[in-house]
């Protein structure tokens, strides 16, 4: 769907018994609302929200937070840097109120992944920029607030050309894996304590051939953590963390691929037993569903969910 507008990320949201996917378009800059009948319905309503009065400029990366009963998003502009913070006062079948102030943080610079985290005290914000640096913000006890203090920017080892990040806390310890397109690595950032300490870098020895990363997610089936990631080549390589972030996961390539050699960013949800993935199509403005049979450890179909 050419309402797309050239997306490289998208954000699944579930509100209530509903299930809406919101993608930013980098070339038309507008926002598209997907809404689902349910989680692995492959056919969509696509629902053109517009430019929001000019909001963006080049958005590369969307994503959630509902506080009190109200969601928030933050998109980041490649270009500028700078980041819009949306409220969502009236549900999200609404326009978002929009507020543009927070610009760059005076040292965002071309971003390409963006994540809020809350830790159980603060609200985080993890913006990879494609140069191979993670920025941090802290929001403190709100998103609505600005984020000034314990910002700071990190440089990743073995990183270059970083396209997505995914964090997850075990057992205490807060882990992300980013995805480094120029180099082919997988790169890790281990927390000590809490999501405000500078982490540890390391580049991830996965097992057999790797190349193009480029969206990723992390998948909970149970007690195990698998890493789904995305190759720009339509490759799907799903990982298994049987002895925990801390250690190599084993895993590879798998059979089913996209039908495209231009993916970018994806978001896996699960609703109950249902885990269904989202992959975006850049030049082909087209979303990729990939409904999973039963668990992370079982075959997939793949459709074509907006076109």
């Amino acid at each position: 769907d050419a309402t797309l507008g050239r997306p490289f990320n998208m954000a699944m949201v579930q509100d209530g018994e509903d299930w809406y996917g919101f993608v930013v378009g980098s070339q038309n800059n507008r926002l598209t609302r997907l809404e689902f009948d349910s989680l692995t319905d492959p056919s969509p309503d696509v629902v053109d929200m517009g430019t929001l009065s000019g909001a963006f400029s080049n958005p590369r990366t969307i994503d959630f937070i509902q506080e009190g009963g109200i969601w928030y998003a933050l998109v980041a502009d490649f270009s500028s840097g700078n980041l819009s913070r949306l409220t969502f006062t009236n549900g999200l079948q609404q326009a978002p109120d929009v507020d543009a102030s927070l610009g760059n943080l005076g040292f965002i610079n071309s971003p390409f992944d963006l994540s809020i985290i809350n830790d159980g005290t603060s609200i985080w914000m993890q913006v990879v920029e494609f140069g191979g640096t993670v920025v941090f913000a802290e929001f403190g006890s709100s998103i609505s607030n600005d984020p000034t203090a314990n910002t700071n920017q990190i440089t990743i080892s073995g990183a270059s050309q970083t396209a997505s990040i995914a964090t997850i806390n075990e057992c205490g310890t807060w882990y992300s894996i980013v995805s480094s397109a120029g180099n082919n690595n997988l790169c890790s950032l281990t927390y000590a304590d809490t999501l405000n300490g500078a982490p540890s870098t390391s580049v991830i020895a996965v097992p057999g051939s790797f190349a193009a990363p480029r969206g990723l997610d992390f998948v909970q089936d149970g007690i195990d953590t698998y890493l789904i990631v995305h190759a720009l080549s339509g490759t799907i390589y799903r990982y298994l963390f049987d002895s925990g972030l801390a250690n190599a996961p084993s895993g590879g390539s798998l059979t089913t691929t996209l039908p495209t050699s231009d993916i970018w960013g994806i978001d896996y949800a699960t609703d109950n037993s249902e885990q269904v993935g989202f992959a975006l199509s850049f030049n082909g403005n087209t979303l990729y569903q990939v409904a999973w049979e039963d668990t992370a450890q079982a075959s997939m179909r793949t459709s074509t969910a907006a076109e």
